[in-house]
């Protein structure tokens, strides 16, 4: 206590350096403390389910998944019918794809959309969770043609139907047809993606979801049962899912189990880990940091430990109370690292919100502020060992004459060491965030293909049964686009099944004079769509109204279906056949910029093999494609964007009032959408690399100024025997500036190891990018130079017979 009263007044007494300890210390932790409260979630912290050990996610492989980290949580229909009946060491349910989307509900005679998921009979009995009223759904209502059946989330119930529990049982508009609510979901539940308000059931079968792989699988495995022997009955039923042709007869794949909060949390691992890293090298930059601040402090009280050496104080007491004070600093830092790390927290969920919906779910918990304490309690001790070591090595002979022991070559050497380990952690950091922030440029600044500016987009649900024929989905369209061109200002107007900047559907196609089936992406539009985005016609003509259900089957191509498909580039005139469709190629455009696509190898956007045909002639078959995607308005308007926003909503409503828009969006915002997760990290990373350069700044300045103050007597010494000033400043420079790029050579050494790791992340620029090297070396020395002014003008103002009269 003796120690820490001590220690708390030499804090008071020294606040200005006291407050810059605290307030690095804070950055470092309280970044650290986001960070880890993401990891946490992801990798640590059980799922809120009952005995969550035993969830599991059904999985297939090419290799082992444990070290390729390359599965499938995909399925098609004769996967799920196989393991229903033959793996009877787990209860398995399934959840359909397109999990998050969005339907319509009519409440008080208007439209709402609400967030849909569809699972299947058991889903909830498999995660655990028992409905707060009511029941889940049962095999009957789980097939096709059972009954319509609904159950709510806690939150819908109370917003719409007041919490009434005489709900259940009752009917309500959903997706265009009557359905009857049998329970509401407890609140706080939140399954791999946006909490959901509605949950109906998603009927698996073999010829199901577009017969494609389109079923995620959860498991629970039953008592007694372990992760081998579960995965062990799965893969068993590899052979015969060949024979069914699931798999091609040649394809090397296994089926397996793997947790279930590896499986909702996979896409977000490999940032995570990258993040991590990243956040460490800051944290031992701030120690080193602020260990070079008192190693630098320590020159000034050799004269006060002096003292109580002589006074009889053993070593031992001396080093407690050094390392008292750090660790009080530290635990200080730490408290405020906490308040940074929540509000770092938010804002980590706010820019990653489109990017990885996982962080709704994440929160600051004992776990984590239990590691903010170890971390804080080490960084305390860590930052208090070498100025502890360096004054337990106080010469009581020297310190009696006045001769500075703590300072000379051997405490350069101690402060010149941290400076340049600081620059070596510095610059592949430094090195990474300017890799991720040139790939998010160079995809940012990609040529779109078509002009984005003036247009409006607004999204809507035809998962619906009022419109579950083709010709009731054109007649909609065509009355709104009416409606809206007798608007003035608004110049084209159009609908699509998809936009630039999204994922397309990948659809299966067969070229003439092929037998082998090859993979597009697939979409309608109504015959404004390409006028709307002013997308370029190269070759043949565009759709017309005259393309209708009656008239030949047509389709336009974009550049970059015709370099893949027709090497010879001619396209135009040449059939194609989709499905039962013979299509004729009536014209050619220009490509657009589309998200990641599901097949080949593209990047997170690009331009992608695309088709597209007239919404008119879109099959009522096709239309099942409503369940993963919801079309879209395309307004080009030289209106202000809330008039564009009125006109698109009372268009729409005078025509179905039961219709709601689901979002409003430009351009930009699928742009940014498309790009969230490439934003998300490079906007991370390098907030980290200016703190880690600020950090390294303060470093180099500590250790130069000190310099200068050792070595006053011997630069007026110089400077009276007829140095110039300018040589009086390299002397006092040159030994610090030695260290400085002795660091930056082992820091860009240490940065090829980055490029296996930045890999996957990197687009449109390689890991030895000269110029982000360039950029890297430019700013250290740009730090070196800030760091070296104020040292420098001591020297320039230095009075030499001044200097030598104190002496």
């Amino acid at each position: 206590m003796h120690d820490l009263r001590y220690a708390l007044r030499l804090i008071r007494q020294n606040w200005a350096f006291s407050l810059t300890v605290i307030v690095i210390l804070a950055l470092c932790i309280g970044a650290n403390t986001a960070v880890l409260s993401v990891v946490n979630a992801a990798m640590v912290r059980p799922l809120d389910y009952p005995d969550p050990g035993r969830l599991a996610s059904v999985v297939s492989y090419g290799k082992d998944y444990v070290t390729a980290k390359d599965y499938d949580s995909s399925h098609d229909g004769r996967t799920w019918e196989l393991i229903k009946e033959r793996v009877p060491s787990i209860d398995a349910a399934v959840y359909g794809g397109g999990f998050g989307g969005g339907v319509n509900m009519g409440v008080n005679g208007n439209g709402i959309f609400v967030k849909q998921q569809r699972v299947s009979a058991g889903f909830f009995h498999v995660l655990g969770i028992a409905p707060e009223i009511g029941r889940e759904f049962n095999d009957l209502e789980d097939r096709r043609g059972g009954p319509s059946v609904v159950l709510l989330s806690h939150t819908l119930w109370q917003k719409y139907f007041q919490a009434d529990p005489s709900i259940v049982g009752r009917g309500i508009l959903l997706r265009g047809e009557p359905y009857t609510v049998i329970g509401v979901i407890p609140a706080g539940v939140h399954f791999a993606g946006p909490a959901a308000d509605v949950w109906t059931p998603v009927r698996p079968s073999k010829t199901g979801e577009g017969s494609g792989s389109n079923y995620g699988i959860v498991a629970r495995l039953k008592p007694g049962v372990n992760w081998t022997q579960a995965s062990a009955e799965l893969n068993a039923l590899v052979p015969e899912l060949k024979k069914q042709g699931s798999y091609s007869k040649d394809a090397t794949v296994h089926l397996g189990v793997i947790s279930l909060q590896e499986g909702i949390t996979g896409d977000l691992r490999q940032p995570l880990k990258m993040l991590w890293a990243a956040v460490a090298a800051v944290f031992i930059l701030g120690c080193v940091n602020i260990g070079g601040m008192l190693l630098a402090r320590a020159s000034g009280r050799v004269g006060e430990i002096a003292t109580r050496l002589a006074l009889g104080a053993p070593i031992g007491r001396i080093v407690r109370q050094l390392l008292v004070e750090s660790t009080t600093l530290g635990l200080i830092g730490g408290v405020a690292g906490v308040a940074v790390g929540y509000a770092s927290l938010q804002g980590l969920k706010l820019l990653g919100a489109n990017a990885y919906s996982f962080l709704d779910t994440v929160t600051l918990d004992w776990r984590v502020l239990l590691a903010t304490l170890a971390l804080t309690i080490v960084a305390g001790i860590g930052f208090g060992l070498v100025p502890a070591w360096q004054a337990a090595h106080v010469d009581l002979r020297s310190a009696q004459t006045g001769t500075r022991t703590v300072a000379g070559r051997k405490r350069f050497i101690s402060l010149g060491s941290l400076v340049g380990g600081q620059v070596a952690l510095a610059v592949p950091l430094l090195i990474g965030a300017g890799l991720l922030l040139r790939t998010f440029l160079y995809l940012w600044n990609l040529n779109s293909g078509f002009d984005p500016n003036h247009v409006l987009t607004a999204r809507f649900s035809l998962q619906d049964a009022r419109y579950a024929t083709s010709a009731k989905m054109n007649r909609l369209f065509d009355q709104v686009i009416d409606r809206m061109h007798q608007i003035p200002g608004i110049e084209s107007a159009a609908a699509s099944l998809s936009l630039p900047y999204e994922r397309g559907l990948n659809n299966g196609i067969r070229l003439p004079g092929q037998t082998q089936s090859q993979i597009t992406d697939f979409t309608y539009v109504t015959p404004e769509f390409f006028p709307a985005l002013r997308i370029p016609l190269r070759q043949g003509r565009l759709f017309t109204p005259s393309d209708g259900p009656s008239s030949e089957r047509v389709a336009i191509v974009n550049q970059a279906f015709v370099s893949r498909y027709f090497k010879n580039g001619d396209a135009l005139g040449q059939p194609l056949r989709s499905g039962k469709d013979q299509l004729v190629i009536v014209g050619i455009v220009g490509n657009v910029l589309e998200k990641r696509a599901g097949w080949g190898d593209y990047g997170p956007v690009a331009e992608v093999a695309t088709m597209y045909i007239p919404a008119a002639q879109a099959s009522d078959d096709f239309l099942f494609v409503h369940v993963w995607f919801s079309p879209n308005w395309i307004i080009r308007s030289s209106l202000p964007e809330f008039q564009v926003k009125a006109a698109v909503e009372n268009a729409t409503r005078s025509i179905d009032p039961l219709l709601p828009m689901a979002e409003f969006r430009s351009i930009n915002d699928i742009k940014s959408e498309s790009l969230s997760e490439q934003r998300f990290i490079a906007a991370l990373v390098d907030a980290l690399g200016a703190l880690a350069i600020l950090l390294t700044t303060l470093g180099i300045y500590g250790l130069i100024a000190n310099l200068v103050a050792e070595r006053t007597k011997e630069l007026g010494i110089r400077l009276a025997l007829g140095s110039s000033t300018n040589q009086a400043v390299w002397t006092a420079l040159r030994p610090g500036l030695s260290w400085v790029f002795g660091g930056i050579v082992v820091g860009a050494a240490a940065s090829f190891a980055l490029e296996r790791f930045l890999k996957s992340f990197l687009w449109g620029v390689q890991s030895s990018d000269p110029m982000t090297l360039m950029g890297v070396a430019s700013g250290l020395l740009a730090a070196t130079a800030i760091a070296s002014l104020i040292p420098s003008g001591k020297i320039v103002r230095l009075n030499p017979a001044d200097t030598l009269r104190s002496e």
